[in-house]
Formats: C-alpha cells, sequence, structure tokens
C-alpha cells in the first residue's frame, strides 16, 4: 500500500516566525521530518498544482480529495499560508469537508483570515448571484407564457 492511500487528512502551513520550519500534519499528527512528512507534502504539492488557476482563498475538489488553501492569522494579525487536503467520502457534501477541516485547524490552533473566513461561508450558503439569475429566468419564463396563453 502507499503511503498516500493512508493519508486521510493532511494540512501544511508556514508558520508565523520565518525562523521556524514548516509545519506537516497528516491524519492528525504533526510529522518529523521523512518519508511519511514527504509523502504528505507531495500530495499536497501535486494537488495545489493543480489549483493555481483558483485565487486564494479557495477551496473544492480535485480528484478524489476535498482541497483548500487560504490564509491563517495569529494573534498579532500576521498572516501566513495554508495547505489543506482530505479524502473524498460517500455520501457526503462540501459543507461536511468544510466542517472537518475547521475542527482540524482548531485542534492546531489555527485561525482562518478573514478572506479566508468569508471564502468558505459564503460558498457554503448559495450565492445572491445564482438566485438573482434563477430569480430572472423564472420571471422571463412566466411572462412569455403568460404573453402566449393570453393571445390563444
Amino acid at each position: 500500500m502507499k503511503l498516500e492511500d493512508k493519508i486521510v487528512s493532511a494540512l501544511w502551513y508556514q508558520p508565523f516566525d520565518p525562523s521556524e520550519a514548516d509545519v506537516v500534519v497528516m491524519n492528525g499528527v504533526r510529522k518529523n521530518p521523512g518519508s511519511e512528512r514527504s509523502e504528505a507534502f507531495d500530495l499536497l504539492y501535486k494537488k495545489s498544482n493543480i489549483a493555481l488557476g483558483h485565487k486564494t482563498p479557495w477551496c473544492g475538489f480535485i480528484g478524489q480529495y476535498f482541497f483548500a488553501k487560504g490564509f491563517i492569522i495569529n494573534e498579532n494579525r500576521k498572516v501566513s499560508s495554508f495547505l489543506y487536503i482530505t479524502k473524498k467520502e460517500a455520501g457526503k457534501k462540501i459543507n461536511d469537508y468544510k466542517l472537518k477541516m475547521r475542527e482540524d485547524f482548531k485542534k492546531e490552533s489555527l485561525i482562518f483570515d478573514e478572506s479566508t473566513e468569508q471564502y468558505i461561508t459564503r460558498k457554503t450558503n448559495p450565492s445572491m448571484k445564482w438566485i438573482t439569475v434563477s430569480a430572472v429566468i423564472l420571471i422571463i419564463i412566466s411572462l412569455i407564457l403568460l404573453h402566449i396563453f393570453s393571445n390563444e
């Protein structure tokens, strides 16, 4: 079995102190330098390259994984970046993965910055743009049907 198959979730982030080494957490456990840490980081890096076309913050599905990238802050409002990945499971929705991501970040005492928090919250709720577009289309169709049936 490849190590990649053992990765249920992985998180990478840059510490706020630039002199500290970056942090990799795999399946809820911080990894020291070695093959498991490298495998987890390699998987995150591969998926992040696929997500390059998306602005940061972003989250969504890439293959068999839920992937997120964004920013975290500390109590002094210093900003750092993160990558997060977890395996897709049958029957789970995007909100389930966001909830798991929040739990994993809480275990590491990490807080999303404002833009990442807004993005994650916005992605959870239906976009007002789509609600408005749907309402306009429904009104247009109703008016067309009303016009057709009123001329008969």
